[in-house]
């Protein structure tokens, strides 16, 4: 069975959307500021998120919109600095962390350990995803293999390899590249993507984090019933 043309787009807008949201999880920096403030990256959230039919999408939407709208007026090293805080204190430290953005963390909690380990079984289990389908982690990358941001990234990546294998007319590789993405979102990205948005949603007054979280968990809810 080919894969229609349609079928190509549907696949590069669907990377198009990992990618946007797996930026919004690093650290955030002076292009995603002026990408809020000027509206860009809320018009290409609009532009793919938007294709899809869901309440949840338009609402979580308006709040990244609302909140590139209200730091109009500041400056930009202002809100950056203000972003950076917020982000260390949602993500990364130091002290209590509210919204840890490793999967080991909510895989290992349970009553006796309520905080969670990180490196554990998932991240050695989502490198080794990574490895079986060619991609090796850069030397410079410093984080660990179960970040939000990493796990988004590599779901961007599968689908630029079933766009790029699609348009080499290999008809058994786009299948194979799928079903891998099947399986990742299933152990991987949709068994803790709920916990990590609660986490930021009751941790966080930032409508920008708050909908982003929620647009992340809403989009691979859609994902997960579409590719199952």
């Amino acid at each position: 069975m080919s894969i229609t043309e349609e079928a190509k787009q549907i696949t590069q807008v669907r990377g198009n959307i990992y990618t946007l949201l797996s930026q919004c999880f690093v650290q955030p920096s002076e292009d995603l500021v002026a990408s809020l403030v000027q509206g860009s990256l809320t018009e290409a959230l609009q532009r793919t998120l938007g294709l899809v039919e869901e309440g949840k999408v338009a609402r979580e939407l308006a709040r990244v919109k609302d909140f590139g709208v209200q730091s109009q007026g500041r400056s930009p090293a202002e809100i950056l600095q203000d972003m950076k805080v917020e982000y260390s204190r949602l993500f990364v430290g130091p002290g209590h962390v509210v919204a840890p953005p490793y999967e080991s963390v909510y895989k290992t909690r349970d009553d006796d350990n309520e905080i969670g380990v990180v490196m554990g079984d998932a991240a050695i289990a989502a490198k080794r995803f990574y490895r079986s389908a060619g991609l090796e982690l850069s030397d410079d990358f410093t984080d660990l293999p179960d970040h939000i941001a990493l796990e988004l990234y590599f779901m961007a990546y599968l689908c630029s390899l079933e766009f790029d294998m699609a348009n080499e007319d290999k008809e058994k590789d786009p299948i194979s590249i799928r079903k891998m993405q099947t399986d990742f979102l299933k152990t991987h990205l949709g068994s803790w993507i709920t916990d990590l948005s609660q986490a930021v949603d009751r941790g966080t007054n930032s409508e920008f984090y708050r909908g982003v979280a929620g647009l992340t968990e809403v989009w691979i809810g859609i994902e997960r019933d579409e590719l199952e």
